[in-house]
């Protein structure tokens, strides 16, 4: 009962967000839906799609866990409580106390939610990991086989990380649990390889029959606003081509970020605090939320006024969020309550699918 009641909570949490979002308004009443907590911004591998190994970092670290305890109580008192990502720029695993963190989270009736590239991960910490009360775990895996796994995980070893996951789901089997929910997320870099990759996905598949993974799910991998020009495929002038229309980025209206240092920032993008909103060392989160940073970004984005913010264009090219090929109630298919996503979804176009 308990769990309909904080799914009916979200869904309506969802629908305020997108009748705030198409009315345009700058001073939300409603609350963050999901929150991006960085635990570290340090990795261990080298990702070639990826801006924390493209660019130079000021400063590294790990996250403080009485700062981390004080953005969990903040938002374990909104409603509905927000989904809580524990990852963003870095690999979550490296932190120490990561376990700490996620069953503080937990214990405070926040769904938690895990990104990993898997490498570090042995039976033990698997093990507590899964009986840690985290809600979601995703694989960050591109790749099928070794080569173009390893040519894009630099860093990483192919056959070691299958096996760390395989022995992830066999511990989880074991315990007979439905929780963590598991998905194998990959990215594709090339919008001809799509086809292929699903072909290749399929026969990998096979390495996994009989374990308890939950979602395989490929995306076309971004460009960070024009930073990998040579192997991006999703950008706003692809969407343009298939006629999606300029939308304001949703995310101003319906989550943020918190780096590992405290600074809020408003996308899960900005793993190097371009777009600095506020303190949540000294600034509650609802100030930041609907502060001057905050609703100056907000207030660009309607005038589609952004040729000066870096993370969201740089020279002729774009981030391809404002520029969504999937819209519902004249707002992003994203944004939208899960229930209309489930129904209008088959008559959605995909951006996949037509690159594919």
């Amino acid at each position: 009962m308990r769990n309909l009641f904080v799914a009916a909570q979200r869904e309506w949490g969802r629908l305020r967000s997108v009748l705030s979002y198409r009315r345009r308004e700058l001073v939300l009443r409603h609350t963050p839906l999901q929150i991006w907590v960085e635990p570290t911004n340090k990795c261990n591998l080298r990702c070639v799609m990826c801006i924390n190994a493209a660019a130079t970092k000021a400063h590294s670290g790990f996250m403080d866990l009485g700062l981390y305890r004080s953005i969990i109580d903040q938002a374990a008192g909104w409603r509905p409580r927000p989904i809580t990502n524990l990852f963003l720029g870095g690999e979550s695993t490296l932190h120490r106390q990561l376990l700490d963190m996620i069953r503080y989270a937990a214990q405070s009736g926040l769904e938690t939610a895990l990104a990993t590239n898997a490498t570090t991960l042995s039976r033990e910490r698997s093990r507590r990991l899964i009986e840690s009360g985290l809600a979601n775990i995703i694989f960050s895996f591109d790749g099928y086989d070794r080569p173009s796994f390893e040519a894009v995980r630099v860093g990483a070893d192919f056959g070691r990380t299958v096996d760390n996951i395989r022995a992830f789901l066999e511990i989880k089997r074991e315990l007979q649990t439905r929780d963590p929910r598991v998905t194998l997320y990959s990215l594709v870099t090339r919008a001809a390889d799509a086809q292929t990759e699903r072909d290749r996905l399929h026969a990998f598949q096979q390495t996994f029959v009989g374990l308890p993974i939950d979602e395989f799910k490929i995306e076309l991998a971004g460009h960070w606003a024009g930073t990998f020009d040579g192997i991006n495929t999703a950008d706003f002038q692809e969407a343009v081509r298939y006629g999606a229309r300029f939308l304001p980025c949703f995310r101003l209206w319906e989550s943020m970020s918190i780096l590992w240092d405290g600074t809020v920032v408003p996308c899960c993008v900005d793993f190097l605090g371009e777009l600095p909103l506020g303190d949540s060392r000294t600034q509650p989160l609802l100030k930041i939320w609907n502060g001057a940073a905050m609703l100056a970004h907000r207030r660009k984005m309607i005038a589609q006024a952004i040729g000066d913010v870096s993370l969201c264009t740089k020279g002729t090219r774009g981030c391809e969020v404002p520029w969504p090929t999937e819209a519902l109630l004249a707002a992003p298919a994203d944004l939208a309550p899960h229930s209309l996503q489930r129904l209008f979804r088959p008559r959605l176009r995909s951006r996949l699918t037509r690159s594919g």
